[in-house]
């Protein structure tokens, strides 16, 4: 089961209501290094909220977590017949495994931030996380 401690939550900037939500939840008025789950914090909180949660982990988790985002966006792609968001996460699969560079993820988050609609933002936030 992966756990986040709120230390390391609180570190990333979570958003204040559902940095609250969770404090309370836990018993809690400030962090600590009380590990919480993440299927916790996504019960309480929700997807849309708890995202901010997966910055937390270890870097050693960023592939993994970089794949999962992939695959929950992914579907978003039918919404859209602009190419730039679906290459975008194309190249953070490749970059979550250690095929891509840097430079490569940054060239295609831009693009999709350049692409217009909501489906486009999703696979740049995708590439960046």
């Amino acid at each position: 089961m992966l756990t986040v401690t709120l230390n390391a939550i609180r570190e990333n900037n979570p958003c204040t209501k559902s940095w609250h939500k969770l404090l309370a939840h836990c018993g809690k008025t400030r962090a600590d290094d009380t590990a919480v789950p993440l299927v916790e914090i996504l019960d309480l909180l929700g997807l849309g909220d708890a995202t901010w949660a997966l910055r937390a982990l270890p870097p050693e988790m960023n592939g993994p977590v970089r794949l999962l985002v992939c695959d929950l966006v992914a579907p978003a792609m039918q919404y859209t017949d602009d190419p730039r968001p679906a290459a975008t996460l194309a190249v953070a699969r490749r970059y979550a495994v250690g095929e891509a560079t840097q430079e490569e993820l940054d060239a295609a988050r831009a693009a999709a931030r350049a692409a217009a609609g909501g489906v486009a933002w999703v696979a740049a936030w995708a590439a960046a996380w």
